[in-house]
């Protein structure tokens, strides 16, 4: 499945396949697939533009998580633009970064909006995830959906802030299943969903949680509390809507949000 849509990209999936013992295994992608979507990559570059840098062991520009992604930095050194505001010249560029499909981080809520300088999703495929960063002007516009057709990239067209959409019979929906399931009331389910939508192949759930992580715990982990509480409500979601290929569930806290999709075991469909 291919989405390369006018939407606004969202900024980045937390991916999971969520199981009773599902963890996360932050394996940076191997040598060789680094090394085939670098070829890849350099061969769809207009002349002018060239790959400068391959490193390894980063982590996207304004997210925090594991230095598990690969980054593959490309610019036109031919021309260089002035930036009136900051006062310096720079040449056009995209970074790239690779990230393992099961990468989990945070982006924090200052780095969005339409001045967000923080690196932002592109899509996936089958070995990995890409985040993209480009500012100011560029000599190459069509490059990121360049890259995103040769990596043979999906991705599906959410938006990159919170939606606060509210589809009352999806809602609806979803309670019955809480109060089949849950002795906690759904009322109080109902004030953490900030938003739920059927989209054509997913659904999309916004959560309102807390930032709670134990000491000494990385910054953008979610607490036991927190994460126990979410995870509780993305498996009864998959379980409400079984039709659908997954769940995307965005996690909004006070200072940012995290996402994440987890592929429907109950569905007969896989997310690619």
């Amino acid at each position: 499945m291919r989405v390369h849509s006018g939407w606004p990209i969202l900024l980045l999936t937390a991916a999971l396949a969520i199981g009773a013992h599902a963890s996360p295994h932050h394996d940076a992608p191997g040598p060789s697939v680094i090394d085939d979507a670098t070829r890849t990559v350099e061969s769809v570059l207009p002349g002018t533009w060239k790959i400068e840098e391959v490193r390894r062991g980063t982590v996207p520009a304004s997210w925090h998580g594991d230095s598990t992604c690969v980054l593959i930095r490309l610019e036109d050194a031919s021309v260089s633009f002035f930036h009136e505001t900051r006062g310096f010249s720079y040449h056009p560029f995209i970074k790239l970064w690779l990230l393992p499909r099961d990468w989990e981080g945070r982006m924090d809520a200052q780095s969005l909006g339409k001045d967000a300088i923080g690196a932002v999703y592109l899509g996936e495929n089958d070995s990995f995830r890409v985040l993209h960063r480009s500012l100011g002007r560029n000599t190459w516009p069509e490059g990121t959906e360049t890259i995103a057709d040769a990596l043979d990239l999906s991705a599906y067209p959410l938006s990159g802030t919170p939606l606060h959409t509210l589809d009352v019979p999806a809602m609806g929906r979803l309670l019955r299943r809480l109060g089949a399931s849950s002795t906690i009331d759904p009322a109080l389910w109902q004030r953490h969903v900030y938003g739920i939508e059927e989209l054509p192949e997913i659904l999309y759930l916004e959560v309102l949680t807390w930032d709670d992580p134990e000491p000494g715990a990385e910054p953008w982990s979610l607490g036991p509390l927190a994460e126990n509480a979410t995870r509780f409500l993305l498996r009864e979601a998959l379980a409400a809507f079984p039709e659908k290929r997954g769940v995307y569930l965005r996690r909004v806290t006070e200072r940012r949000f995290s996402d994440l999709l987890a592929v429907n075991p109950l569905s007969e469909h896989t997310v690619p």
